[in-house]
Protein backbone atom coordinates (compact mmCIF):
# COMPACT_ATOMS: atom_id res chain seq x y z
CA UNK A 1 0.00 0.00 0.00
CA UNK A 2 1.34 3.24 -1.38
CA UNK A 3 1.53 6.38 1.51
CA UNK A 4 -0.73 9.54 1.04
CA UNK A 5 1.38 12.48 2.53
CA UNK A 6 -0.59 15.56 3.77
CA UNK A 7 -4.13 16.35 4.83
CA UNK A 8 -5.50 12.86 4.85
CA UNK A 9 -8.04 13.59 7.10
CA UNK A 10 -12.07 13.46 6.14
CA UNK A 11 -11.20 11.85 2.91
CA UNK A 12 -13.35 8.46 2.31
CA UNK A 13 -11.67 5.38 1.49
CA UNK A 14 -12.68 5.48 -1.86
CA UNK A 15 -10.72 9.23 -2.49
CA UNK A 16 -7.67 6.94 -0.94
CA UNK A 17 -7.69 4.55 -3.00
CA UNK A 18 -8.18 6.40 -5.97
CA UNK A 19 -4.74 8.22 -4.59
CA UNK A 20 -3.14 5.56 -4.67
CA UNK A 21 -3.53 4.27 -7.93
CA UNK A 22 -2.05 7.01 -9.25
CA UNK A 23 1.22 5.64 -7.99
CA UNK A 24 0.47 2.73 -10.54
CA UNK A 25 0.93 5.48 -13.39
CA UNK A 26 4.20 5.88 -16.08
CA UNK A 27 4.18 9.37 -17.73
CA UNK A 28 6.84 9.75 -20.61
CA UNK A 29 10.11 11.14 -19.97
CA UNK A 30 9.33 13.32 -22.87
CA UNK A 31 6.71 15.10 -21.62
CA UNK A 32 6.06 16.78 -18.11
CA UNK A 33 2.04 15.37 -18.10
CA UNK A 34 -0.30 13.64 -20.35
CA UNK A 35 -3.49 15.49 -20.72
CA UNK A 36 -4.90 12.25 -19.44
CA UNK A 37 -3.04 12.17 -15.70
CA UNK A 38 -3.92 15.99 -15.54
CA UNK A 39 -8.07 15.47 -15.97
CA UNK A 40 -7.21 12.51 -13.68
CA UNK A 41 -6.14 14.69 -11.49
CA UNK A 42 -8.03 17.60 -11.81
CA UNK A 43 -11.07 15.10 -10.99
CA UNK A 44 -9.75 13.86 -7.74
CA UNK A 45 -8.75 17.27 -6.75
CA UNK A 46 -12.38 18.28 -7.50
CA UNK A 47 -14.07 15.11 -5.39
CA UNK A 48 -12.17 15.94 -2.39
CA UNK A 49 -12.48 19.48 -2.82
CA UNK A 50 -8.76 19.88 -1.91
CA UNK A 51 -5.29 20.42 -3.89
CA UNK A 52 -3.29 17.71 -5.36
CA UNK A 53 0.06 17.02 -5.79
CA UNK A 54 1.84 14.30 -7.79
CA UNK A 55 5.72 13.61 -7.85
CA UNK A 56 6.97 11.68 -10.79
CA UNK A 57 11.13 10.98 -11.64
CA UNK A 58 13.02 10.92 -14.51
CA UNK A 59 11.55 7.71 -15.60
CA UNK A 60 8.22 8.63 -15.59
CA UNK A 61 7.49 7.00 -12.29
CA UNK A 62 4.81 8.72 -9.70
CA UNK A 63 7.27 8.60 -6.46
CA UNK A 64 4.57 10.56 -3.89
CA UNK A 65 1.14 11.79 -4.06
CA UNK A 66 0.38 14.16 -1.65
CA UNK A 67 -2.84 16.00 -0.53
CA UNK A 68 -2.18 19.63 -0.25
CA UNK A 69 -0.30 22.74 -1.68
CA UNK A 70 3.55 22.09 -3.21
CA UNK A 71 4.53 23.58 -0.09
CA UNK A 72 2.50 21.45 2.39
CA UNK A 73 3.15 18.16 0.26
CA UNK A 74 7.00 18.88 -0.28
CA UNK A 75 10.03 16.17 0.13
CA UNK A 76 12.23 16.15 2.81
CA UNK A 77 15.65 16.85 1.90
CA UNK A 78 16.60 13.42 3.16
CA UNK A 79 14.18 11.70 0.60
CA UNK A 80 15.67 13.52 -2.34
CA UNK A 81 17.48 11.28 -5.14
CA UNK A 82 19.56 13.61 -5.23
CA UNK A 83 21.61 15.06 -2.28
CA UNK A 84 24.26 17.57 -3.59
CA UNK A 85 22.42 21.09 -3.50
CA UNK A 86 24.14 22.06 -7.26
CA UNK A 87 22.10 19.47 -8.74
CA UNK A 88 18.34 19.25 -10.06
CA UNK A 89 16.62 16.65 -7.29
CA UNK A 90 15.48 14.66 -10.64
CA UNK A 91 11.91 15.31 -9.77
CA UNK A 92 8.76 17.23 -11.42
CA UNK A 93 5.94 18.68 -8.88
CA UNK A 94 2.36 18.27 -11.11
CA UNK A 95 -0.52 20.32 -8.69
CA UNK A 96 -4.23 20.94 -8.99
CA UNK A 97 -5.08 23.78 -6.97
CA UNK A 98 -7.97 26.42 -7.37
CA UNK A 99 -5.94 29.26 -6.81
CA UNK A 100 -2.78 30.94 -8.81
CA UNK A 101 0.92 29.72 -8.60
CA UNK A 102 2.10 31.33 -5.20
CA UNK A 103 4.85 32.07 -3.13
CA UNK A 104 5.55 29.20 -1.24
CA UNK A 105 4.91 26.70 -3.73
CA UNK A 106 8.09 28.27 -5.47
CA UNK A 107 10.07 28.31 -2.37
CA UNK A 108 9.11 24.55 -1.83
CA UNK A 109 10.15 24.14 -6.10
CA UNK A 110 13.65 25.71 -4.65
CA UNK A 111 14.28 24.30 -1.20
CA UNK A 112 13.73 21.07 -3.27
CA UNK A 113 15.52 21.95 -6.24
CA UNK A 114 12.66 20.46 -8.09
CA UNK A 115 13.06 20.14 -12.23
CA UNK A 116 10.08 21.62 -12.80
CA UNK A 117 6.58 22.55 -11.07
CA UNK A 118 3.72 22.67 -12.91
CA UNK A 119 0.55 23.99 -11.60
CA UNK A 120 -2.69 23.32 -13.16
CA UNK A 121 -5.68 25.65 -11.87
CA UNK A 122 -9.24 24.15 -11.56
CA UNK A 123 -12.63 25.62 -11.51
CA UNK A 124 -12.52 24.89 -7.14
CA UNK A 125 -16.22 25.10 -6.74
CA UNK A 126 -17.60 22.57 -9.16
CA UNK A 127 -19.78 24.52 -11.27
CA UNK A 128 -17.63 23.89 -14.46
CA UNK A 129 -17.01 20.39 -15.20
CA UNK A 130 -16.06 18.80 -18.30
CA UNK A 131 -18.34 15.68 -19.90
CA UNK A 132 -17.05 13.21 -17.76
CA UNK A 133 -18.25 15.15 -14.42
CA UNK A 134 -14.52 15.92 -13.45
CA UNK A 135 -13.57 19.53 -12.68
CA UNK A 136 -12.56 21.71 -15.48
CA UNK A 137 -8.82 22.94 -16.07
CA UNK A 138 -9.13 26.76 -16.90
CA UNK A 139 -5.16 27.62 -16.60
CA UNK A 140 -1.46 25.76 -16.43
CA UNK A 141 1.83 27.81 -15.26
CA UNK A 142 5.07 25.81 -15.45
CA UNK A 143 7.93 27.04 -13.18
CA UNK A 144 11.69 26.26 -13.21
CA UNK A 145 14.50 27.36 -11.59
CA UNK A 146 17.11 29.08 -13.02
CA UNK A 147 20.97 30.14 -12.12
CA UNK A 148 19.92 33.36 -11.12
CA UNK A 149 20.36 35.15 -6.98
CA UNK A 150 17.18 37.42 -6.48
CA UNK A 151 14.75 35.65 -8.08
CA UNK A 152 16.12 32.18 -8.58
CA UNK A 153 12.82 30.69 -11.08
CA UNK A 154 10.58 31.66 -13.75
CA UNK A 155 7.19 30.87 -14.37
CA UNK A 156 5.29 30.81 -17.77
CA UNK A 157 2.56 32.56 -18.38
CA UNK A 158 -0.75 30.96 -17.77
CA UNK A 159 -1.74 28.67 -20.30
CA UNK A 160 -4.81 28.73 -20.49
CA UNK A 161 -6.30 24.88 -21.59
Amino acid sequence: METIYGNRQGLKSSHIKQLQRLYEQRQPGNRLITPEFAQQLAAISHDIHQPVCSYINRRGQVVRVGVGTPAQTQISPSDLPRQSGERLSGIRCLAVQSQALDTASLVAMVRQRLDALVVLNSDGNGSARSRNGAGQIKAAYLAHLVPDVEQPWTVSSPEPR
